[in-house]
């Protein structure tokens, strides 16, 4: 997990830039969060690290790219909550 705050990132001086990386059979793929300065590191990282996990677990099930359209699929219907 790598942070990056403010001048530290590419991004905007006033924010935090969290991110990670997880690993399929035939690609790599980045995971970021973009936050005020003042938020609850310990808790973005600890989510940071389940969602990398989760991630990578999925992409080692055979049926990979489906589990991908229903992670999808799942995150577009809690956004439009």
């Amino acid at each position: 997990i790598e942070i990056y705050i403010g001048e530290e990132n590419k991004i905007d001086n006033d924010v935090t830039v969290i991110k990670t990386t997880y690993k399929t059979e035939n690609d790599n793929g980045t995971i970021a969060i973009i936050g005020p300065k003042r938020m609850d590191y310990s808790k973005v990282i600890s989510v940071m690290k389940y969602i990398s996990k989760k991630l990578n677990e999925k992409f080692k099930d055979e049926n990979w790219k489906e589990n991908i359209k229903n992670v999808r699929r799942k995150s577009r219907k809690q956004a439009r909550r």
